[in-house]
Parts: structure tokens; sequence; C-alpha cells
């Protein structure tokens, strides 16, 4: 081995031992063109099971970038071997009701029926947790089309955004394997 291999060797040591030092550190996968979903993976699971994590960008959410609490993604993940589905603002918070952190979302799938129900908040307030069985609610979805969400907050106000659901089938069953499922 030579001077100019152990150099590298130390220096992708050193970058590694930092990524390792980081709790949320993920391998992102790179997108592919025909999904609307990026992936990202991590090992960081109590027990050392591999986590995956889905997100979906909104192209455009309404009424816009004045909104502060605009939904700007919605994310599937397995951590700790359990599904998850999750709608986050862009930086804003939902805020808090004298239940806590609880949120009124509606959504709708290429135009069906639009379903109303109580999501829970995250801690910090910027994001609607599904309250569901999270896989179930992904196997229901259709391989393409559109989903919509309302987010009416603890202000009164509503945030309203569209998500393709392309590349959905491969998210479904990443996320049921890593959570040990069968679908």
């Amino acid at each position: 081995m030579n001077m100019r291999s152990l150099l590298a060797w130390s220096l992708i040591a050193v970058s590694l031992s930092t990524v390792a030092a980081e709790a949320a550190a993920r391998h992102h996968a790179r997108a592919q063109k025909w999904s609307a979903w990026r992936l990202s993976f991590s090992e960081t699971g109590r027990d050392g099971a591999p986590e995956v994590y889905a997100e979906n960008l909104a192209r455009q959410p309404v009424p816009g970038p004045s909104d502060w609490g605009a939904v700007k993604q919605v994310t599937a993940f397995c951590r700790d071997h359990k599904a998850g589905f999750e709608i986050k603002t862009d930086g804003g918070a939902w805020g808090y009701s004298f239940w806590g952190p609880a949120y009124g979302v509606t959504y709708q799938v290429d135009g069906a029926t639009p379903m109303n129900a109580s999501w829970r908040g995250s801690d910090t307030g910027d994001a609607a947790v599904f309250p569901g069985d999270a896989l179930d609610f992904l196997q229901a979805l259709p391989d393409d089309g559109l989903i919509a969400f309302r987010v009416s907050d603890s202000f009164g106000r509503e945030h309203d955004a569209a998500f393709r659901l392309r590349g959905i089938a491969a998210v479904r069953s990443l996320i049921a394997r890593a959570c040990w499922r069968k679908i």
C-alpha cells in the first residue's frame, strides 16, 4: 500500500466516522425519472434495523409561497419496524390545540369522495401524522394518480397541496419489507 492510497483510506475513514456520528444519517437513492418519490435509507434504528423514508414534494402549494404553513411534502416511512405516513409543512408550524398538536385533514384520491379525519401532530407542530395503519393506507392508494390534502391548522387556516402517486408500488414494497410485513 503506497502513501497515496493510505491517505485516501484515512480520509474515507474520517468521513465515515463523521457520518456515523450523526443520528439521522441517511443514504439517498437516485430518484427514478418515472417515480414521484425520493427514497432514502438509514441503519440507525434502535436495534440497528434498516429504516426507509420516501418523500414526495408538492409541486406548488396553495395558496403559494406566502403561506407560512404551506404543505410541502408527504413522507412514508418505516422506523423501528413501524410504518408511518405524515404530511409536513415547509418550515412553518400549524400550532397546538387544547389537546396538543392535532389537525383536521381532508384527502382526496383522483377526484373520489373526500375523506375527513383528525390527525395527531408531531411534537414540533410542523407535521400531521396519519392515525391508522400507514401500510394499509399506502396499500389502498392507486399505483398512479393524484392525492390532494387540505390541512386545517390550529390557527383556523387551511393549507392545500396535491401529490403525484407515480412510483408508490415500489415505496409500499420497500416499507413493507423494512417493517417485516407481507403485502
